[in-house]
């Protein structure tokens, strides 16, 4: 969840100072892909005022929910077995690639796999073309060090 430090932080959305004068709402980190839509709104605090305001605030408001529903827990379901995941360790949530619709990566959105199924999932070389292509055509940009698209290509393959 992004951190706040009162009459310091700013919103990214106006660029005005957060302080207790004007409500504020918080986001967890949404995207690791620099260039998707909602990157403004991930892991950052903005106004709710300009959120409101936003073209974005309904898909973001969204997102920041399923973000929050697909969070790895005690009770995380596989999506090839339909079992909960008991060992922690073998949790993988694949999270928000690209909240665009039109690309072939948006159906694979929010997805939950017990690690030791992955070889067993219908859809993982759909998957992996997906993202690939999605890279070779420009749409990823990591931020920071760590590459969370790689990362999830790596985990299954």
């Amino acid at each position: 969840m992004a951190i706040v430090f009162q009459g310091l932080s700013t919103c990214p959305l106006c660029e005005e100072i957060l302080d207790k004068r004007n409500a504020y709402t918080m986001f967890p980190p949404l995207s690791g892909n620099a260039k998707e839509a909602l990157y403004i709104f991930s892991d950052a605090a903005v106004h709710v005022d300009c959120l409101q305001k936003h073209p974005l605030c309904g898909m973001a408001l969204s997102v920041r929910n399923q973000v929050d529903e697909h969070r790895p827990s005690p009770a995380s379901v596989c999506l090839v077995d339909g079992k909960i995941i008991t060992d922690p360790r073998n949790i993988l949530v694949i999270g928000l690639l690209t909240s665009d619709p039109l690309e072939d990566l948006h159906r694979f959105n929010f997805l939950t796999l017990n690690k030791n199924n992955i070889s067993r999932w219908a859809y993982r070389d759909e998957f992996l073309t997906a993202t690939k292509k999605f890279i070779s055509d420009g749409k990823w940009e990591q931020e920071g060090p760590f590459n969370y698209l790689a990362h999830i290509i790596n985990e299954l393959t």
